[in-house]
C-alpha cells in the first residue's frame, strides 16, 4: 500500500497547484500510518533495494506537503493523538536523515533527501512552538534531527571536488548552514520556553560546531552565548553549561570528530565574545569558564592524540590522563574524574585484566582515588563498564572498589595500604552486622600482616629521566621525571623501552649539561638511577616508645612510599688536583636532590620532578656518607641473615668486601686524607666530621665482628676456609685500628 500511495502522489504532483492542494488534504488521512510504516522500515538493520524503493515511494506524500496541510490534519486530531503524531514524524525524519537509503555515489538523491528533510522540519516549526514548548524532550529530538542533517557526510562540502561542491551550492545551498539557522530560529521563537533545553542542547550545538562550516559554527555558537547569559541570570553560575560543554567535547573528541582546529575556533570565539558582555560578574565568570575549558580541551586533545592499546605509549597516556583528572577534580567535575580514573585502571591492568594486572599497585591506588569520592549512602551512581560495575548505590560501589583495591594492592605487595583499605571495610561491615563479610575481610587482614612480618619484598628501582629539546610534546618537553620500575627491573630494560618509544633520540651521558639543549630541535634524553630517601612521615607509627619497626618492613619503606630522591656523581672541582694515590682526599661529589609532589607508588609510575637542588659534597663529607651507608647495609644484612636461610652467599660476599678493604689500607686512606694535624689546621670546621668518621670506622669494626660470629653459624662448608681467612684478616685489622685512627 505504501507503493500505491506513492504512485498516487506522483500523479498528483503533475496536476495544477490548486488541484494538488485539494487532493493532498484528502490524502492526509494516510499520513500518520504511512509515517509509522516508514519509520518501522528504517529500523531494519540493513536497508536493501526493496526498503529503499518503499521509502522513496512513501516520501512522495511528504514532497506534496505544505504547512496548511500539516496544520489542518494536526488540528483534526484529538489532544492525545497530536503529540504522538509529532513524535512519530520526528523519529522517522531523524532516521530518514541519518540512514544510508541510497548508494553513496547517488549524489543528487542523497542531497535531495536531506533537503526534503529540512523542508519537512520547517513545516513543523509553528506546531512545535505553539503546542510543544512545554515538551523539552520532543524539542531536543527535533534539534537532533536538524543536527543529523547538518552532520551528514553527504553535505560536508570540503570532501567534494570543486565541480560537485559548486553544483550542490547552486542547487540546494549549504544545508549545514540551513540546519543551523533552523536551530537558531526555533530557539528564538520558543522565547522563555527554551529554558527547558538548557543545558541539554549543548551536545547538539557542539555536534554542529565541529563541522567545517564557519557560518554554521558561528550560528550555533550564538545560541551557546545566549545560554551562558540566561543561565547565569537564573543561577549566578556557569557550572552547568561548562560541564555540558566539556562532556560533549569529550564525546566528539573520543569519536574522532573534533581536532585542534575546532578547539581553536571554540576558544577564540569565546575569547572574542567575552568583551561584548556588559555584566561584569558574567564577564568574570565567562573568563573563568574560558580558562577551564581551554585547559580541559587541551588535556583531552593531547590524550586522544596518543595511540590506544599500545603499551609503548602507556606511560604517556597515564600522565596525560592524570593531568586531566587533577584539573577535573580541582573544578569539581567528579563524574568526569571518575570516568578517567576507571580508564586509568584499565591501562594499569593491561591485557591480563584483574587476574594478572600489569601494574597492580597503581591500579589499586586508582581504585582508592575513586572510592574516596564516594560514601556509604544509597545515592545512585552510574555503571562503570571498564570494571563491569552495574549502576548501583554509592555504598555498593564503594564496597566493591575497596574490595578490589585490597586485591590489587595485595598483588602489588603494598600490603600496608591494602590493610588500611580492608580496615575501612571492617568498620562498615561491623556497622551493618555483616559478620560473614567481616570474617572474610579480617582473614585477609591476618594474611596481610603475616606477609608483612615474614615475606621479603624485592627492591624497586627508581630512575631520573629527562626529555630535552623542542621536538618533544609540551607535556614532557624540557622536563624531568622520576620513573618507578618494576621489581628487579634493570636500568637497561627501562632504557630499551624509552629507545623504542623515541628511536631518533640522542641519549646523554650523566655529566652533560642539558640546559643548552632546551631550545634546540631534536630529542635528547638523559636517564640515571636515583636512590630513594626514606620518608619518615610515611613510616608506620606506634604509641609505644620502645616499639621497633620490623626489619623486613623497614627495608620495604626504604624504597616505597617515597617522594625524595638523590643522585650522585663525581664533580671536577676547579683548582683541585686529583690525588691518584688516595681518591678519598680529593673526591668531590655533586649530589642532586629531587622531589615529586606525591609519594610513589601512586596511580602512575612516572611523576614530574617538582623541585631539584644541587649540592656540592666535599671529600670528607662524601667519605662520611659512604661509611654510614655501608654500615647501614651491614646492619640490614645481619638482620636478614639472622633468620633461617638456604643461601648465605650474599652475606659472605659483603663481609669479604668490607674486610678486604680494611686489610688493603682502607682505614689508612681515611687517616692519611683527614686525620692528620695538618688537615685539621687547614680545615678546623671539619673536626666534628673527623670524629664522626672515626666513630663510624669503630662501628664498622664492631659490626664486622658481629657479622663474623653470625657467619660462623651459617656459612656453607665449601666457604669455611674463606670464613677462617676473613676472621684472621679482621683480627689483624682490628689490632691496628685505634693506632690508625689517631692519624
Amino acid at each position: 500500500w505504501v507503493q500505491t500511495i506513492g504512485s498516487i502522489c506522483d500523479q498528483v504532483s503533475a496536476l495544477p497547484a490548486a488541484n494538488q492542494s485539494a487532493i493532498t488534504h484528502e490524502l492526509m488521512v494516510f499520513f500518520a500510518p504511512l509515517t509509522e510504516s516508514l519509520s518501522t522500515l528504517l529500523e531494519s538493520v540493513t536497508i536493501d533495494f526493496r526498503e529503499s524503493s518503499l521509502v522513496t515511494s512513501g516520501m512522495a506524500l511528504y514532497k506534496l506537503l505544505r504547512e496548511e496541510h500539516l496544520v489542518a490534519h494536526y488540528s483534526s486530531l484529538s489532544a492525545g493523538e497530536r503529540p504522538q503524531l509529532i513524535t512519530t514524524i520526528v523519529r522517522f525524519m531523524t532516521a530518514y536523515s541519518s540512514r544510508d537509503i541510497y548508494p553513496e555515489q547517488w549524489l543528487v538523491y542523497n542531497v535531495v533527501k536531506l533537503n526534503v528533510s529540512l523542508s519537512v522540519a520547517g513545516l513543523l516549526t509553528t506546531v512545535l512552538v505553539n503546542d510543544c514548548a512545554g515538551a523539552p524532550e520532543l524539542l531536543l529530538s527535533y534539534a537532533r534531527w536538524l543536527v543529523a542533517v547538518a552532520g551528514s557526510p553527504v553535505v560536508q562540502l570540503e570532501h567534494y571536488t570543486a565541480a560537485n561542491r559548486r553544483r550542490i551550492l547552486e542547487n540546494w545551498g549549504d544545508l549545514r548552514v540551513k540546519a543551523a539557522a533552523m536551530v537558531l530560529d526555533i530557539w528564538n521563537r520558543l522565547g522563555a520556553a527554551h529554558a527547558g533545553l538548557v543545558p541539554r542542547l549543548v551536545a547538539s550545538l557542539l555536534d554542529v560546531m565541529v563541522l567545517q562550516s564557519l557560518e554554521a559554527q558561528q550560528t550555533v555558537f550564538s545560541i551557546l552565548c545566549r545560554m551562558f547569559e540566561e543561565d547565569f541570570k537564573a543561577t549566578k553560575s556557569l557550572r552547568r553549561i561548562e560541564a555540558a560543554v566539556f562532556d560533549s567535547f569529550n564525546l566528539v573528541v573520543n569519536s574522532g570528530r573534533a581536532d585542534s582546529k575546532f578547539a581553536k575556533f571554540f576558544v577564540d570565539a569565546l575569547h572574542a565574545y567575552i568583551p561584548s558582555v556588559q555584566d561584569a560578574a558574567l564577564r568574570a565568570a565567562l573568563d573563568s569558564t574560558r580558562t577551564n575549558l581551554n585547559k580541559l580541551i587541551s588535556f583531552t586533545l593531547e590524550l586522544v592524540s596518543l595511540p590506544r592499546n599500545d603499551p609503548m605509549y602507556d606511560d604517556d597516556r597515564v600522565a596525560s590522563m592524570v593531568a586531566l583528572m587533577e584539573y577535573l577534580l580541582s573544578i569539581g567535575r567528579n563524574e568526569a574524574y571518575t570516568y578517567y580514573a576507571f580508564e586509568l585502571i584499565s591501562i594499569h591492568r593491561g591485557p591480563g585484566g584483574a587476574a594478572s594486572p600489569k601494574s597492580p599497585a597503581e591500579a589499586g591506588f586508582a581504585m582508592l582515588a575513586i572510592a574516596d569520592l564516594l560514601d556509604f549512602s544509597e545515592r545512585p551512581v552510574s555503571e562503570a563498564p571498564q570494571m563491569s560495575y552495574p549502576a548501583q548505590s554509592s555504598r555498593d560501589r564503594k564496597v566493591a572498589l575497596l574490595e578490589d583495591a585490597v586485591t590489587s594492592l595485595t598483588l602489588g605487595k603494598c600490603w600496608e595500604r591494602a590493610v588500611a583499605a580492608a580496615e575501612e571495610l571492617v568498620r562498615q561491615y561491623k556497622a551493618e552486622f555483616a559478620y560473614d563479610r567481616l570474617a572474610a575481610i579480617m582473614a585477609k587482614i591476618g594474611k596481610l600482616y603475616n606477609d608483612i612480618a615474614t615475606v621479603e619484598r624485592l627492591e624497586t628501582g627508581y630512575y631520573r629521566i629527562g626529555y630535552f629539546g623542542l621536538s618533544f610534546a609540551d607535556s614532557i618537553r624540557n622536563k624531568e621525571f622520576i620513573y618507578r620500575g618494576a621489581e628487579l627491573e634493570q636500568m637497561s630494560t627501562v632504557q630499551n623501552r624509552i629507545r623504542a618509544r623515541f628511536p631518533a633520540a640522542n641519549f646523554l651521558a650523566g655529566k652533560v649539561d642539558e640546559a643548552p639543549l632546551y631550545k634546540t630541535d631534536g630529542y635528547h634524553i638523559k636517564i640515571a638511577k636515583v636512590d630513594p630517601l626514606v620518608d619518615q612521615t610515611e613510616l608506620p607509627k606506634s604509641s609505644l616508645a620502645s616499639a621497633q619497626l620490623p626489619n623486613l618492613q623497614r627495608k620495604y619503606f626504604a624504597t616505597s612510599h617515597v617522594k625524595k630522591f638523590v643522585a650522585s656523581r663525581p664533580l671536577k672541582k676547579e683548582g683541585v688536583v686529583k690525588d691518584k694515590d688516595n681518591e678519598f682526599a680529593t673526591l668531590w661529589l655533586l649530589e642532586t636532590y629531587l622531589e615529586t609532589a606525591t609519594s610513589m607508588p601512586t596511580f602512575q609510575r612516572r611523576l614530574e620532578v617538582a623541585t631539584k637542588v644541587d649540592v656540592e659534597v666535599s671529600p670528607i663529607e662524601g667519605a662520611y656518607k659512604s661509611l654510614v651507608t655501608k654500615n647501614d647495609e651491614i646492619v640490614a644484612f645481619i638482620a636478614k641473615f639472622s633468620q633461617p636461610t638456604d643461601n648465605p652467599s650474599p652475606f659472605t660476599m659483603l663481609l669479604n668486601g668490607c674486610i678486604l678493604a680494611l686489610v688493603n689500607g682502607g682505614v689508612g686512606m681515611y687517616a692519611k686524607a683527614f686525620f692528620s694535624a695538618e688537615y685539621l689546621r687547614a680545615n678546623p670546621q671539619h673536626r666534628d666530621l673527623v670524629n664522626k668518621i672515626k666513630d663510624e670506622l669503630r662501628r664498622q669494626n664492631a659490626l664486622l665482628s658481629e657479622g663474623l660470629v653470625l657467619h660462623d653459624r651459617i656459612v656453607q662448608s665449601d666457604m669455611r676456609a674463606l670464613h677462617n681467612t676473613l676472621v684472621d684478616y679482621h683480627t689483624t685489622a682490628s689490632k691496628g685500628l685505634e693506632e690508625s685512627l689517631r692519624g
